[in-house]
């Protein structure tokens, strides 16, 4: 990952999962600018792009966790740098933690909207937390900020 003032680099690489192409990629990289400290945690498509779920890069960095589009309209030229739209922060302060739960750590999630919700700039989402007894799901709706 490269780095920034206050943005970082984050790749995509696409390779293929086949034993006899192993190490050959497809594409060059996608090349993804995302808030400094950060690393992309889990990714899901939707309409137009791919929803990426952000938390910190290791242990000790105090980036929030946060919900961004990456928006893939047409061809995109990776050998320049895609900006993302921020669509907030997750606020998890608020939330119950049960006796078993350690700590609220988003590292998987999964889009449950339909379509139309997502054409509305609204995405419906279960993010699940990898310090919580249960997988702690929590539903959130992110949002496009112009709409």
């Amino acid at each position: 990952m490269l780095t920034g003032r206050s943005r970082s680099i984050a790749y995509i690489v696409e390779t293929s999962t086949s034993p006899t192409a192993s190490g050959v990629t497809a594409e060059a990289p996608l090349l993804v600018s995302i808030p400094r400290g950060a690393a992309i945690r889990d990714m899901a498509a939707v309409q137009g792009g791919l929803l990426l779920l952000l938390g910190p890069d290791d242990d000790d960095s105090k980036v929030d966790w946060s919900i961004s589009l990456l928006q893939v309209i047409g061809v995109v030229d990776r050998r320049l740098t895609v900006e993302t739209i921020d669509l907030g922060k997750l606020e998890l302060s608020d939330i119950p933690l049960s006796s078993c739960d350690k700590e609220i750590r988003p590292e998987g999630m999964a889009v449950l909207s339909d379509s139309v919700a997502a054409a509305a700039g609204t995405y419906r989402l279960a993010i699940f937390s990898d310090g919580m007894c249960d997988g702690g799901p929590i539903i959130i709706d992110a949002r496009l900020p112009y709409r």
